[in-house]
C-alpha cells in the first residue's frame, strides 16, 4: 500500500497573494509558514506550529520522499511554499491535488464550496471562520490607537490563535472526505497524475515575459485612452465624457434609446442604426460611441497583470489550473488568462505585420504606431500574446493540432464523410465549403475559407442559424461573430442546413445520446454508445469517454423541458426589450419542443452559481468532443517531455515549449511529430499539426 501525507499550510506575508500571485508571494523575504496540519496513512491530523520549533522529521521526510503520496486543497500552494520557505526540498513527484480530483468530476471552487455542494455533513466542511482568522494573523494589521500590533501571533492573541490551530486541522478533515467520496468513481487516475507532475513542472517554468514591451504597450495605452477622452471631450463638452452618468444623457438625447452602456446594448444600438430605413443615432452619436469602444477595451489591462505577475527571471507562473475548466477537464487560466488572449485583428495578420507592430511597440515608437495601424490601440490589443518573448538565445518552437475538435467529432459519430476528409488531406473548412459555395475545392478563395470555419466548428453542437435576441446574435450567427467572422444571418442559416446534410452521421448521433443517457438513467445498466459508455452510480450519471476517463452529472434527473430543435421559425416581435426589433417585425426565433431530457446540478458557466442545467445531443457531444480534445493535447504533451521538450505554456489546441535556438533535435517539426503519433484507444483518429518558430508567441 503506497504512504500518504494529507498537508495544509496556514502562512503569513507582508504581500497579498491574491493581488500579486503564487510565485511574487513565495518569493517574499517576510512569507513564512506559521503552522502545518498534517496526517499520515490516514490517521489523526497533527497540528505543528513553527514557533514552537522545527517541523517533525516524520512531515519532512514524507515531503522529500517522492514515493509518497502527498495530498492537499490547491496542493501547488503547499508544494511551492515547502520549497521556497526552505522546509523540505520537496519533489514535483508524487503530489496529489484535492482541488484538481474535485475539477475532474466538475466541483469547481473553493474547499468550502466543493464541501458544501458535495453535501458533506457540516463537521466535515470547512470551518466558515476561517476568513476572520485569517485576517487576523495571515496578513499585516493596521496599526492604530487600538492596535498598536503590526502583526498578531500566539502572543497577542493566544485564545484566537488556538482557534486557528482548531481551524487548520479543520481544513484536513475537510478534505479528506472529498477524496473518499470521489475517489471510488475513478477507474484510474495514474496518467491523470503524471500529466499533474508535468502541469506542476509547466506552471513552475512559467512563460518568458517581455517587460520593456508591456512597459511600452501600458504607456501608450495611456497615452492612446486620452486622447481619446480628449476627442470625445471636445464633440461632447462633457467635462468628463467617459462618465456613464455624464455621456449616457448626452447620447440619449441624440437617439440611443437604452438606459445604460452595457456592451451588449451599445451593439444593439449600433445594430439598429445600421438597419432603420431613417438614422436612430443623430448627429456625432455613432462616432463617440466608436471612440468610447477603444477607450473602453480591457484587454490591455493584460500587460498589467503581467508587470504584476511576473517573478524571477522575467518569468510569468502558475498560470495555469488543471481541470480549472470543469466538466471536460481543461485547464483554466489564473491571473493573466493566458488561454484567453485577444484575437489577433485582420490587419496585422502574417508575420512582417506583427514584427513591424511589435518592432514599434517595443521601441515605443507612438506616433509609427499611429501611422501604421490608423487606430493604435487595435495593435496594442491583438499584440498581447507578443508580451510573451523568448530570452536571448531561445525562441518559442510551438505545434497546434489541426482543426482537433473537427477531427475528434468525425471521429465519435462515426461521420466517414468527415474522416475522408482528413484522411485524403483535404482542410475541412475549404472542403465544407465546396458544399457551401457549390464550387471546386480549388477554387474556393481564402475569404470563403473563412466563412467556413464558425458552421465547421459550431454545427456540430447542434446550434441553430441564430437571430437577433435582445441585442445579440445567437446561434451560428452570434458564433460566427465572436470568432470575428462576419457572416450575414443568411449565410449562418444556410451553413446549419448545408452541415447537416452533409454529415448527417452527426445529428443522427445527438438523437444516439440522448437515447443512451435516457436508458442508462431508466436501467441503471451501462450503455454504450459509438465509442462512448453511460453508468449510472449515485448520485452521478457517468460518461466514460475513450481514454476510460468518466465526465460527471451529478444528481441526475429525467425531466419534461424545452429543447431546442437548431430550426428557425419566423414570429413577429414583442419590441425591442425583448426581441431588439420593432414591434410586430418578422423575426427569426429557434424552434423548441418539449422532451423528456436529462437535468442535472452544476456550476453555469456564466453566473458561477450552482444550479439544476438540461441538457440534450449537442450538448453532450461537445462536452464529450472537448473532454476527449483535451486528451490527445494532454497524451501529446506527456510526449514532448519525454523527448525532451521543456514546455513553457500550452492552449486548448497547442504545446509551447522554449528551447535553445541551437536546438536541432526539438523543432517544431519534432513536436508536431511526436504529438500526432497514434493513440491506442482511439483508432483511426486522424492527427495533423502545424507549427512555427518565433522569438515572440503569436497565433500562427
Amino acid at each position: 500500500m503506497t504512504d500518504t501525507l494529507e498537508l495544509d499550510w496556514e502562512t503569513y506575508s507582508d504581500i497579498d497573494l491574491t493581488k500579486l500571485g503564487l510565485d511574487l508571494y513565495s518569493a517574499h523575504p517576510s512569507t513564512e509558514i506559521l503552522m502545518g496540519a498534517y496526517a499520515l496513512n490516514g490517521s489523526k491530523f497533527r497540528l505543528w506550529e513553527a514557533h514552537k520549533g522545527p517541523p517533525p522529521r516524520e512531515l519532512v521526510e514524507a515531503l522529500e520522499d517522492p514515493y509518497v503520496e502527498k495530498w492537499a486543497f490547491n496542493a501547488q500552494f503547499e508544494r511551492v511554499m515547502a520549497r521556497r520557505t526552505g522546509l523540505a526540498k520537496t519533489p514535483r513527484k508524487g503530489w496529489r491535488c484535492t482541488a484538481v480530483l474535485a475539477g475532474l468530476a466538475a466541483f469547481n471552487g473553493s474547499l468550502g464550496e466543493v464541501g458544501e455542494r458535495l453535501g458533506l455533513p457540516a463537521d466535515k466542511q470547512k470551518d466558515k471562520r476561517g476568513k476572520q482568522l485569517i485576517q487576523t494573523f495571515s496578513v499585516p494589521q493596521r496599526i492604530t490607537k487600538a492596535n498598536p500590533h503590526a502583526r498578531r501571533d500566539w502572543r497577542t492573541n493566544p485564545v484566537e490563535w488556538e482557534e486557528f490551530g482548531q481551524y487548520c486541522v479543520q481544513d484536513g478533515y475537510s478534505e479528506r472526505p472529498i477524496r473518499q467520496r470521489l475517489l471510488p468513481y475513478f477507474p484510474d487516475l495514474s496518467f491523470e497524475w503524471e500529466l499533474y507532475e508535468l502541469d506542476q513542472e509547466i506552471n513552475d517554468r512559467g512563460l518568458p515575459v517581455d517587460i520593456e514591451f508591456c512597459r511600452q504597450a501600458i504607456a501608450m495605452s495611456n497615452r492612446r485612452k486620452e486622447e481619446l477622452t480628449s476627442e470625445m471631450r471636445r464633440i461632447t463638452g462633457l467635462t468628463n465624457p467617459g462618465s456613464v452618468s455624464q455621456l449616457l444623457p448626452w447620447l440619449q438625447d441624440r437617439g440611443y434609446p437604452f438606459k445604460d452602456l452595457r456592451k451588449e446594448n451599445v451593439a444593439k444600438a449600433e445594430a439598429l442604426n445600421v438597419a432603420a430605413e431613417e438614422t436612430l443615432l443623430e448627429g456625432d452619436a455613432p462616432k463617440v460611441l466608436e471612440l468610447r469602444k477603444w477607450q473602453a477595451r480591457l484587454s490591455v489591462r493584460k500587460y498589467d497583470a503581467l508587470l504584476n505577475t511576473t517573478g524571477k527571471g522575467d518569468s510569468a507562473r502558475f498560470l495555469y489550473q488543471m481541470a480549472g475548466a470543469g466538466r471536460t477537464g481543461r485547464w483554466a487560466g489564473r491571473r493573466v488568462q493566458a488561454q484567453n488572449l485577444a484575437r489577433t485583428p485582420k490587419s496585422l495578420e502574417g508575420d512582417e505585420a506583427m514584427e513591424t507592430a511589435n518592432r514599434l511597440i517595443r521601441t515605443g515608437d507612438y506616433d509609427g504606431l499611429s501611422l501604421y495601424m490608423g487606430e493604435p490601440m487595435e495593435a496594442l490589443v491583438g499584440c498581447v500574446r507578443s508580451a510573451f518573448r523568448a530570452k536571448d538565445g531561445e525562441e518559442f518552437r510551438v505545434a497546434d493540432l489541426a482543426s482537433i475538435e473537427t477531427a475528434v467529432i468525425a471521429l465519435l459519430t462515426g461521420c466517414e464523410p468527415l474522416l475522408n476528409v482528413f484522411r485524403e488531406g483535404r482542410d475541412p473548412y475549404k472542403d465544407f465549403a465546396t458544399h457551401f459555395y457549390q464550387k471546386a475545392y480549388d477554387e474556393v478563395t481564402k475569404a470563403e475559407r473563412g466563412i467556413c470555419k464558425p458552421p465547421m466548428l459550431g454545427c456540430g453542437y447542434r446550434l441553430g442559424g441564430g437571430a437577433l435576441i435582445d441585442g445579440q446574435k445567437t446561434g451560428l450567427w452570434g458564433y460566427a461573430e465572436n470568432m470575428g467572422v462576419n457572416m450575414t444571418q443568411a449565410e449562418a442559416h444556410r451553413g446549419v442546413k448545408v452541415y447537416r446534410a452533409t454529415y448527417p452521421e452527426v445529428p443522427d448521433f445527438w438523437k444516439r445520446l440522448e437515447t443512451a443517457t435516457e436508458r442508462a438513467m431508466d436501467t441503471k445498466r451501462e450503455i454504450r454508445c459509438g465509442l462512448l459508455r453511460f453508468q449510472f452510480r449515485s448520485p452521478f450519471l457517468l460518461m466514460y469517454l475513450p481514454t476510460g476517463r468518466p465526465i460527471f452529472y451529478y444528481r441526475p434527473k429525467m425531466e419534461l423541458r424545452k429543447v431546442p430543435t437548431g430550426e428557425m421559425i419566423e414570429k413577429r416581435s414583442r419590441g425591442w426589450d425583448l426581441d431588439g426589433a420593432p414591434e410586430g417585425e418578422k423575426i427569426l426565433v429557434e424552434r423548441t419542443w418539449t422532451k423528456r431530457t436529462l437535468t442535472y446540478l452544476g456550476k453555469h458557466q456564466k453566473t458561477g452559481q450552482w444550479v439544476r442545467m438540461d441538457t440534450h445531443g449537442g450538448k453532450t457531444i461537445e462536452q464529450a468532443t472537448q473532454a476527449t480534445a483535451r486528451e490527445v493535447l494532454a497524451i501529446g504533451m506527456v510526449r514532448a517531455k519525454k523527448d525532451g521538450f521543456l514546455l513553457a505554456g500550452h492552449s486548448h489546441d497547442e504545446a509551447i515549449p522554449v528551447q535553445r535556438v541551437d536546438d536541432d533535435y526539438h523543432t517544431w517539426q519534432r513536436l508536431a511529430e511526436v504529438m500526432t503519433q497514434p493513440i491506442d484507444c482511439l483508432p483511426g483518429l486522424p492527427l495533423g499539426a502545424a507549427g512555427f518558430s518565433s522569438p515572440f508567441y503569436k497565433k500562427d
